[in-house]
């Protein structure tokens, strides 16, 4: 295998150019970014040199291709015939290949040459393995763009870098558009030379150049009138000045960037020429004829002849309201996600955090500066580590995932509910650098979700109830109707009687069951009308009509003198007695007794106490007593219900702004209703 000379690594001979050719590579590599200041400053030191001799100039616009293209060596290489043959000479060198000066390539058979007759930028790779002279050359060229220049449709030459170590980035598109503008003003700067017209050299190099520049640009004599402005000024001003007559500045309107007007003779440019100095760094309003504005960073800069003295400026205009009104969005963005509940989150391709808002801190008690840097993984649980895994994969394949529900720990510990969406991040060529992820803390929903199917859960269990609870005394009323109807002239007194007891009783229940479900629905429906009540006076009330109908049970009452009046609703308040008085005599053995008492409590207000010696509360029951439809196990055991008395009790309390509670004991339960006592006028 036929191989060049060994330079690190070997590389096999290339029998065609276009083996060593990397040039649709240009368009894919991912393209550096823009760096504004470093090109304009770069411009600002060519225009300045435009005045200066050739050599002069060409030395400058190596030195700029080399710094700003971070290359090992930049060149610029001038079509000339040599000994009747066309030649490419190196006219200007920098970097490693300064030395190399006023060397030359052929025009047919070398890089240049090969840019020259392709007629745009061309790329090349190791380019010894084909044009085997470069051997001789050191150091090596692992990687070459050359970029062509030309005048009035005719090759002048080529400028070009070239990097010498393997790790280089690699040129890409935006070096190919840094050296392209360059090559207009090499072209510019060349056709000085040769032009033999009566107008001096710095003029005709001045209107070369502004016509050279992808920027707006003009320039002034040394009083502030305007001699020349390219076509992009003329765009960027919305009116063409009159060259000779304008002064300063070709703008309809100046302002500071804080909208004061701005005279034209204190413009930057008017500055420049008065003070003899360039002016850097600040910005202004251009208002155009139509009314609308830009924001521009001007650079002008003073020219001088080769004594010092001051002829004239140019002004290299920079049209920044893209630019700010971008920072001005991105800033609002900023506050946005500053400011969102949202946990909101960047990470690179590895999980690595790099960055982390308030809503973040809050929604998993880590600050910023504990989170940046450190992997994801921190807030996942270990059960779901592999969902990051799933989630990475999804972000290099540049797919979105959307309302992912999953469960992060805390820094504490404890775990959240969330909704997650996380959507890759591009850099402006489209490559995938991270993800940004919101992640939304959906406890309320989940606690919702549950009360919806604890809600369906109560209604399935109610209509259960429904057909258990209802249907039992509907059958005693019914059987019970049914047989005294044929046979009741068969049957003794007492039987007669016995079956219509069971009757009123079975009514009595379901008048109950009725009454409750009604009150409920009511009290759920708004707010109630309160009356002055005597709660001792009720109590008693409530008391007689409960042995009225339960003679058997044994009821002590107690109640000081100095109890207060309250407010209330004497049906309300009748009806939380009635079913206090029947738990405590349902689940009670018939021997043992209930108290009931009414007493004012530490705040003053009237409390009624009803203490029975039943089946007791776990702390389960404790906590759901108050249920709607709720049923212990051992009063399901013990007699038959709906589970609706006390959640009604305390619907019915809540509304009349007092309160019941609960106290379990080994044997029995303590309730406590309390109202509010009515002040003294």
């Amino acid at each position: 295998m036929v191989r060049s000379r060994e330079r690190g690594r070997s590389k096999e001979l290339a029998s065609r150019v276009d083996e060593v050719l990397l040039t649709e590579q240009l368009g894919s590599r991912p393209a550096r970014q823009r760096n504004y200041i470093a090109e304009h400053s770069a411009f600002v030191t060519l225009a300045r040199e435009m005045s200066a001799s050739s050599s002069s100039f060409t030395q400058c616009l190596c030195d700029l291709a080399l710094e700003l293209c971070n290359a090992g060596s930049a060149g610029i290489s001038l079509l000339s015939r040599e000994d009747g043959t066309e030649a490419l000479r190196w006219i200007a060198l920098s970097g490693a290949y300064a030395t190399y000066v006023d060397g030359t390539t052929p025009r047919d058979f070398s890089p240049c040459g090969t840019c020259l007759d392709r007629g745009s930028p061309q790329l090349f790779s190791y380019p010894e393995r084909y044009f085997t002279y470069f051997a001789k050359v050191e150091p090596p060229i692992v990687e070459g763009l050359v970029v062509p220049f030309r005048a009035h449709g005719l090759d002048l030459g080529t400028i070009w870098v070239v990097s010498h170590d393997d790790s280089h980035r690699g040129f890409d598109a935006e070096d190919a558009r840094v050296l392209e503008s360059f090559g207009n003003f090499a072209a510019a700067a060349l056709q000085q030379v040769h032009l033999r017209e009566n107008i001096s050299e710095s003029e005709l190099g001045l209107r070369r150049m502004l016509d050279a520049f992808g920027l707006p640009v003009y320039a002034t004599d040394a009083e502030g009138l305007i001699l020349q402005y390219n076509e992009q000024a003329a765009a960027l001003w919305g009116r063409r000045p009159e060259v000779g007559k304008d002064m300063w500045c070709g703008s309809w309107r100046i302002f500071s960037t804080e909208g004061a007007p701005v005279p034209l003779d204190a413009c930057p440019m008017a500055i420049t020429l008065r003070e003899n100095r360039p002016i850097h760094d600040e910005e202004i309003i251009v208002e155009r004829p139509d009314g609308s504005r830009r924001r521009i960073r001007p650079y002008p800069s003073p020219l001088r002849d080769e004594s010092g003295k001051l002829v004239g400026a140019v002004n290299i205009l920079l049209d920044v309201t893209d630019q700010r009104r971008g920072e001005e969005a991105l800033a609002r963005l900023a506050a946005i996600v500053t400011s969102s509940q949202d946990a909101i989150v960047a990470k690179d391709l590895n999980g690595i955090v790099t960055a982390w808002n308030s809503g973040a801190e809050s929604m998993f008690g880590y600050s910023a500066a504990e989170a940046v840097g450190q992997s994801i993984r921190l807030i996942i649980p270990n059960y779901r580590q592999d969902e990051e895994d799933r989630v990475l994969e999804s972000i290099r394949r540049g797919e979105r995932v959307e309302h992912f529900e999953t469960v992060r720990r805390r820094k504490d510990g404890t775990e959240i509910p969330i909704s997650l969406t996380v959507s890759p991040v591009k850099t402006a060529s489209g490559q995938i650098i991270g993800a940004s992820k919101i992640a939304r803390d959906i406890s309320e929903r989940k606690k919702a979700e549950a009360a919806l199917r604890q809600a369906q859960e109560m209604k399935d269990h109610f209509l259960s109830l429904i057909s258990h609870e209802l249907r039992n005394p509907l059958s005693t009323i019914l059987g019970n109707g049914i047989l005294l109807r044929r046979r009741a002239q068969q049957q003794d007194e007492a039987d007669v009687i016995q079956g219509l007891d069971d009757i009123v009783s079975s009514a009595r229940k379901l008048d109950s069951y009725v009454e409750n479900l009604l009150i409920f629905q009511r009290l759920e429906s708004g707010q109630l009308e309160l009356d002055l009540l005597s709660l001792p006076a009720l109590a008693v009330k409530g008391i007689q009509t409960f042995q009225t109908e339960n003679p058997a049970r044994t009821i002590r009452f107690n109640s000081p003198e100095d109890v207060k009046p309250c407010f209330g609703q004497e049906a309300l308040v009748s009806l939380v007695i009635q079913n206090l008085l029947a738990n405590a005599n349902k689940y009670s053995p018939p021997e043992t007794e209930i108290d009931v008492s009414v007493v004012a409590n530490d705040n003053g207000d009237p409390e009624l106490h009803v203490i029975d010696r039943g089946i007791g509360l776990n702390k389960e029951d404790m906590a759901s007593i108050f249920t709607p439809f709720y049923r212990s196990k051992k009063a399901r055991a013990q007699a038959s219900g709906m589970g609706l008395g006390l959640a009604v009790c305390k619907r019915a309390m809540e509304a009349l702004g007092g309160y019941i509670r609960v106290q379990s004991r080994v044997e029995g339960s303590d309730f406590y209703v309390c109202l509010k006592a009515a002040e003294a006028d």
